[in-house]
């Protein structure tokens, strides 16, 4: 993984949209940590498009049509991008391109 800057954005849940904190067990499965707190604000230090990101978005239900994934800080869970207003954005990981080969 690339080394980011050192001021990482900040993640504010939207009160318009129900947060859950997932994370993916050995299988790939979206599991449910817990349901975020309005107004929780949450540090951020990667985010991932593609097919992960379109898993959690079937399973919460909402689909925005570019739907992105947070990585909270020094943990595996993870934020879905339409339930949060960002402070700054940061360059998106596209999951396929970076986890198989087309040949």
């Amino acid at each position: 993984m690339t080394p980011l800057s050192s001021a990482l954005p900040r993640l504010t849940r939207s009160d318009s949209f129900l947060l859950i904190l997932l994370t993916f067990d050995n299988f790939g499965k979206v599991v449910k940590v817990r349901t975020a707190t309005p107004g929780e604000k949450f540090t951020v230090d990667y985010k991932e498009t593609g097919y992960r990101a379109n898993k959690v978005a079937g399973y919460i239900g909402q689909f925005g049509g570019d739907q992105a994934i947070y990585r909270i800080k020094g943990t595996n869970n993870w934020l879905y991008s339409m339930g949060v207003k960002v402070a700054k954005d940061i360059p998106s990981h596209y999951y396929d391109y970076e986890h198989f080969s087309i040949i």
